[in-house]
């Protein structure tokens, strides 16, 4: 028997379970053999997605299209939920997709404004060449069959006969409109981060709810819209309202191209990562499967095909995926994650170029679950004291040459009462042996309301071990020191998750005017536990503190010091 698609009769049934189109089967079986049936087939969109259009390939090539794999399940879920937040491995076709999908819909619907909304002008100039490709290519006997024409095509639109328009734009602001994708958020939202918030705030509440929208990008990082969105839409997965979106993830791992007969070398470090691959997916698969999508059945709700390597308990990659991921990953470096993600936590975890410690903690960092606290050490603190956001206190301890960060804790609009009772609770139940609480330079300075500086209300308070970092000259040679310090940092993941997510999401400021990052950090909610993580480095470094009156009362004789006087210490002995 025939089959006109790309994907088997297997796997269209598996993919489009329990939607009407399964009715459409029947179509990609035989071609029409006379006018009849092929107006018959017509009528069908999936059909007509893959029997009309022409479009330009990764290539640059004029071809017919026809959908793969990765476009079959993003339309089936789409079908399902008409809002979906798309996170992608590379090339897989989902911008192509959604323009045919759109145009399809605008020439098939009277009176539809359907949004392209693109990154920049050249992708934009890039979709309208698409358009015209699609437009000019089909055959006069379907402009007929919907008797359809163009009246208008410029650098903005293309519009129709049927009163329908495809418009393609860097922004929406503004504009009311029935169908609406966005292709790269995550570069827009890194780029122009208000576009972000004219799109969340604008574009979408002016489209009615069950009108497709599609939001699609690679990973760009940690911080910025692409990514906030992505995460809500998963913790909304089971009770989702017809505004909230859906999450969509394709991975590497099911993509045909991403595959080479070569052999290659694999190194060791090659191994080790395919084994945390094949682990990864093995544990997302499941929770893809059964945990995360409660509102679907698994008889069709699954990333695999059954009987198939995917359907293993134990996930292996297959010789030709290895061959292609050695040779992908030599060739794009520390990118590769970030590029051709096989789950949306390594997606993420992929370093853009403004992090100042991801790559470095994702090369050299050290993690350990549970058990890094040694009751034989003492405990030290680094505090960030925040005013009017988050304040940060890490707990770390010192050994020989090693940091260890064994527990953390971050609050907002408490008193300074509230945070020494934690840590004598952290105390009680831990068993923690206090040293030194460390500071940063404006705890010394005196609080116009109350006359009284909160090194001192926290020494009334009965902190000890007080030390006081005098102001920096450079906050970037600071940063510098505690990239220097990661080789020789841990971290304990079971109590310093905020701790753990700053290190891959503390980022440079970008700037707009010279389309680069400034060598200066990014003020947001990251910046709390960096700044702590910072001052605990530059108390283990060589680093000039200050003791004053209340910081335990203990003063080094020999450098001349008096009880209650102040005395200037060049480095922290820990």
């Amino acid at each position: 028997m025939e089959w006109f698609l790309t994907i088997s009769e297997k796997q269209f049934k598996e993919i489009y379970h329990g939607l009407p189109i399964l009715k459409d089967i029947d179509l990609f079986r035989s071609r029409p053999t006379n006018i009849e049936e092929y107006k018959k087939a017509s009528q069908s969109k999936l059909w007509r997605m893959n029997n009309w259009y022409m479009v330009i390939d990764k290539d640059g090539d004029k071809v017919w299209f026809i959908m793969n794999y990765a476009q079959h399940k993003t339309y089936a879920r789409q079908l399902r939920h008409s809002r979906s937040i798309i996170l992608k491995s590379r090339q897989r076709g989902i911008s192509t997709f959604f323009l045919v999908d759109y145009f399809d819909d605008a020439i098939t619907i009277d009176n539809l404004t359907v949004g392209m909304q693109s990154y920049g002008l050249v992708e934009s100039a890039a979709l309208l060449e698409k358009l015209t490709v699609a437009w000019e290519n089909l055959a006069e006997i379907n402009k007929q069959l919907l008797a359809v024409g163009q009246v208008k095509a410029n650098t903005k639109a293309m519009g129709f006969t049927n009163g329908s328009q495809v418009k393609v734009a860097t922004s929406f602001r503004g504009s009311t409109l029935h169908r609406l994708h966005v292709s790269e958020l995550g570069k827009i939202a890194n780029k122009d981060p208000k576009k972000a918030e004219e799109l969340k705030t604008g574009t979408l509440q002016a489209i009615k709810a069950g009108n497709p929208v599609a939001i699609e990008s690679t990973a760009e990082g940690q911080h910025n819209a692409f990514h906030e969105w992505w995460y809500n839409a998963v913790d909304l997965v089971g009770e989702r309202a017809l505004k909230d979106f859906d999450p969509v993830f394709l991975s590497w791992i099911d993509d045909p191209d991403c595959e080479a007969e070569e052999k290659v070398a694999v190194s060791v470090d090659d191994e080790t990562e395919i084994e945390k691959i094949e682990r990864e997916w093995e544990e997302y698969s499941g929770i893809t499967n059964f945990v995360k999508h409660p509102d679907r059945t698994t008889e069709y709700y699954v990333d695999y095909v059954e009987g198939s390597v995917y359907d293993e308990h134990s996930f292996k990659l297959t010789e030709r995926q290895v061959n292609w991921f050695v040779g992908a990953r030599r060739e794009l470096g520390d990118k590769f994650y970030q590029e051709y993600p096989h789950t949306p936590e390594a997606a993420f975890a992929a370093v853009h170029d403004g992090a100042y410690y991801a790559r470095l903690w994702r090369a050299s960092g050290h993690v350990k679950a549970g058990g890094l606290y040694d009751p034989a050490l003492e405990v030290h603190t680094a505090w960030d004291l925040g005013r009017n956001d988050m304040m940060v206190i890490v707990f770390f301890q010192v050994h020989g040459a090693e940091l260890r960060v064994v527990d953390e804790y971050h609050n907002h609009g408490e008193s300074l009462e509230h945070y020494v009772n934690m840590m004598w609770e952290k105390r009680a139940r831990f068993g923690y042996s206090y040293g030194r609480a460390v500071l940063p330079h404006d705890a010394k300075v005196t609080d116009l309301s109350s006359d009284i500086s909160r090194k001192q209300v926290l020494s009334r308070l009965g902190l000890r071990g007080i030390r006081v970092l005098k102001r920096t000259k450079d906050v970037a040679n600071d940063i510098e020191q505690v990239r220097m310090a990661i080789p020789t940092m841990w971290i304990d993941s079971d109590r310093c998750g905020y701790i753990l997510k700053m290190m891959g999401k503390y980022t440079k400021k970008w700037d707009d005017l010279l389309g680069t990052f400034k060598d200066q950090p990014l003020h947001n909610e990251w910046s709390n536990p960096a700044d702590a993580v910072r001052y605990m480095v530059m108390a283990k470094m060589h680093t000039s503190v200050t003791t004053y009156e209340g910081s335990g009362g203990q003063v080094d004789p020999s450098r001349g010091g008096k009880r209650g006087s102040s005395n200037v210490i060049d480095g922290l002995a820990m």
